[in-house]
């Protein structure tokens, strides 16, 4: 209990702080040194967790990897890749929603951290002839590109999960399947309310020459997922080199390379990433995390509830799906696999929608803060935006968990 009472306080100073239009990256500071303080860290651990966040080669890493992306996006931008992809999506799906749903949803295939800022550019303008506002933009954005992390079976919340219950990664998927539905159905839902778009006309040559003038225009997107998924390449090395064959073929002007380097690496940027690691760092390092799951298990909580519940407040307090799985999961294994040794698969569905409905939640997610700041929406009201889509995929995973996971997993003999 008092570890829930301490979590308490420490996302209440970060509401308090945000509403007060504090910038993120100095929040999640502020946040990390109440944390250290809170859980008794001592000084000399809590500023070993502060260099380890902060100066990590993980860290360096994501930096060099977020500024190579926003880079991108900027390239791209500027050489009109993105307007040319654009008209081809917007001729093809004549819908100005569908082609804002379906630009972050196409980068959602791309497991990467921050990836909701290689579809930004495009939302943004897309969104010229939505008449959206900048929270409604970030939350399109945002939340489409996320549809499939339930059940994509490349991102490592899946496979951890298999990991640790010894199963197939398909069986996730299976069990998953209907919270990826959700999630599109309830961001169609509640993201475009209020939107009427204008009719898009299509254009006079045929759709086959839209599909390819979409993927010339996508091309060095895809060269990235291939490189990254296929071959193996690093991201940062993959990104390096694409942002540099772009550069190259588009002969860049000395003046035009000034101005890319002093819109991709940004102190706002660079400070927001190493605020997240930082306290990731933090809460890692002093045990927050364990102590918080102990104190759940330790109350008298309906299973349920109990399997819900720790899973997502680990996903709102570090933003990361490995984290709430790889904390939560091995506590929670009771649940999750029976005395005969099957496994209790409306349970893990239950668990991972909690957790990833709190990743979603998470001050500290990556994709949502990034995305927030590329608009300049207000927190507040993107908060107040995500709360329809996600009560949609929390009622189908209750439903599902009620009535269909069971027969389903002995049907298909998972």
């Amino acid at each position: 209990m008092i570890a829930s009472i301490k979590i308490l306080a420490i996302i209440s100073c970060m509401v308090v702080l945000i509403r007060k239009k504090v910038s993120v990256g100095y929040v999640l500071l502020v946040n990390a040194a109440l944390a250290a303080a809170l859980f008794k860290m001592t000084l000399k651990s809590a500023a070993k967790a502060v260099g380890a966040g902060a100066f990590s080669l993980n860290t360096l890493d994501l930096v060099a990897v977020m500024i190579f992306i926003i880079g991108l996006g900027n390239i791209m931008k500027m050489v009109r890749n993105f307007d040319r992809a654009i008209e081809s999506l917007e001729a093809i799906f004549a819908d100005t929603r569908a082609v804002m749903a379906v630009i972050p949803a196409i980068i959602g295939f791309l497991p990467m951290p921050g990836g909701a800022l290689l579809s930004a550019p495009m939302v943004e303008t897309v969104s010229k002839g939505a008449d959206t506002d900048a929270a409604q933009n970030t939350v399109i954005n945002f939340w489409f590109r996320h549809v499939w992390e339930y059940i994509w079976p490349l991102y490592p919340g899946i496979i951890l999960t298999a990991a640790l219950l010894e199963i197939p990664e398909r069986n996730v998927v299976a069990v998953n399947f209907p919270l990826s539905g959700a999630a599109i159905f309830g961001g169609l839902l509640f993201c475009f309310r209020g939107v009427v778009p204008p009719a898009v006309s299509r254009k006079t040559f045929a759709l086959a020459g839209h599909f390819r003038q979409l993927v010339a225009s996508l091309l060095p997107i895809i060269v990235i997922v291939l490189a990254t998924l296929v071959f193996k390449m690093p991201l940062l090395l993959s990104l390096g080199v694409v942002c540099a064959t772009l550069l190259i073929l588009h002969r860049f002007n000395r003046e035009q390379l000034r101005v890319l380097v002093r819109k991709s690496a940004t102190v706002e940027t660079i400070s927001l990433i190493v605020g997240v690691k930082v306290f990731q760092s933090v809460i890692d390092r002093s045990g927050a995390a364990s102590e918080v799951v102990e104190s759940f298990v330790s109350m008298n909580i309906p299973p349920a509830l109990l399997v819900l519940a720790v899973p997502f407040v680990i996903g709102i307090l570090t933003g990361i799906t490995l984290a709430f799985v790889g904390v939560t999961f091995p506590v929670l294994m009771p649940f999750f696999v029976h005395e005969t040794g099957a496994v209790a698969y409306p349970y893990v569905m239950l668990a991972y929608a909690g957790g990833f409905l709190g990743v979603l939640f998470s001050p500290v997610h990556l994709c949502l803060v990034l995305t927030k700041d590329y608009f300049k929406a207000d927190f507040g009201h993107v908060y107040r935006l995500l709360i329809g889509p996600a009560l949609v995929v929390l009622a189908v995973a209750v439903v599902w968990f009620l009535f269909g996971v069971g027969p389903f997993a002995r049907w298909i003999a998972l």
